[in-house]
């Protein structure tokens, strides 16, 4: 089992909406 910090989360999020102002689409939620 693997526990995602809160510190994590934010930085996936961070990346994922870096992503979209790259204009790129993200896949896998």
């Amino acid at each position: 089992m693997t526990r995602v910090s809160d510190l994590d989360r934010d930085r996936a999020v961070e990346l994922v909406q870096q992503a979209y102002a790259d204009g790129r689409p993200h896949r896998g939620e």
